[in-house]
């Protein structure tokens, strides 16, 4: 099996939002970290969105690993497979922010775990041309060696057993097809299983059904029942309309999170906000800044260009690391008024 980096510069444009890719820069490599091939897709303004991800999935292969830094770029990868119709059942990703947490947690060589962070301060942040795009991509390859695939071999970033299309699944080498409850698929690598949504789809494959989970046909029940909601919704609906009344439309409201508690936090002062897999960046007139509010430890770091440099700072939660951000923006307006 191949691992495939790709670093992927998103614009806008008419399509549907969040999987409007412009360019692709993607590389091949074997399990050892030998560097195969690479190759970069570009699309134009004016060209159909769809093409350029059929042209990277046929480049990728049949069986591979996809590599994305974080979980926004792998959630917008999918959207754009969806909408161009590709659904390879090889097709895993990994989020490399959460494979580099967990090579951190599990590494007990205090010298790899300070090349591994030196490594991290090393990433590219701002992509927006074809240049950008191809040098993450040289520093994901040159990262590869830090980081330990096994700790999460068989819990990928994207639970691919969890995901509810994914109902059934097999073995490249098997026989059976098997439910996400049996007991060989909980303890087996996500990287070997391939998935059926339905029943039908994986016995005209030539597959036949565990004798220890026995998998059932639930996809005559399914249709059945979604049926009947959408008959009792649509009786409703015209009841309803019958009385001279207009059914509300249920909206669900969105939980308020820690980035988003610090996006609002951020736009009520007058601070650019941002956020970067895990990372949140702040910007004021005192500099640009840096934290990860989901870490423990909450430290603070300044952005120089495209380092990251320690300030020392340390706090108990993200919300006073912006409250020293603001303080230090007051300070720095108040000494320049005074210069006038």
């Amino acid at each position: 099996m191949n691992y495939v980096f790709c670093s992927v510069i998103w614009r806008d444009s008419d399509a549907p939002p969040g999987f409007a890719a412009s360019l692709i820069a993607a590389a091949k490599l074997s399990e050892n970290g030998e560097l195969l091939c690479s190759e970069t897709f570009s699309a134009a303004d004016d060209e159909d969105n769809t093409v350029i991800a059929r042209t990277f999935a046929d480049w990728c292969g049949s069986d591979y690993m996809l590599c994305l830094w974080d979980g926004s770029s792998a959630g917008r990868i999918k959207k754009l497979y969806a909408a161009s119709g590709i659904r390879h059942p090889y097709t895993h990703m990994y989020h490399l922010v959460k494979v580099y947490d967990m090579s951190v947690k599990k590494c007990t060589d205090p010298g790899r775990c300070r090349l591994m962070k030196a490594k991290l301060r090393e990433k590219p942040y701002y992509y927006s041309k074809k240049s950008s795009a191809q040098s993450e991509l040289r520093w994901m390859c040159g990262i590869f060696g830090y980081l330990d695939f096994s700790a999460v071999e068989k819990k990928p970033s994207v639970d691919f057993i969890e995901q509810p299309s994914n109902k059934y699944f097999v073995f490249r080498n098997g026989k059976c097809f098997h439910t996400k409850d049996c007991r060989i698929v909980q303890g087996a690598a996500v990287s070997s299983l391939r998935s059926y949504t339905y029943y039908s789809k994986a016995i005209d494959a030539g597959f036949t059904p565990c004798s220890r989970c026995k998998p059932v046909d639930t996809d005559a029940e399914t249709a059945e029942e979604m049926r009947r909601i959408n008959k009792e919704k649509l009786e409703e609906a015209k009841a309803g309309y019958a009385n001279g009344s207009v059914p509300k439309k249920k909206h669900r409201r969105k939980t308020m999170n820690v980035y988003r508690s610090l996006e609002h936090m951020c736009g009520m002062y007058g601070i650019g906000y941002r956020k970067c897999g895990q990372k949140v960046y702040a910007e004021g007139i005192s500099g640009k800044w840096c934290f990860c509010p989901e870490s423990k430890t909450i430290e603070l770091f300044r952005c120089v260009g495209s380092k990251e440099k320690p300030t020392g700072m340390t706090f108990p939660d993200p919300y006073e690391a912006v409250r020293e951000i603001i303080r230090r923006n007051n300070a720095k307006e108040k000494k320049n008024s005074g210069k006038k």
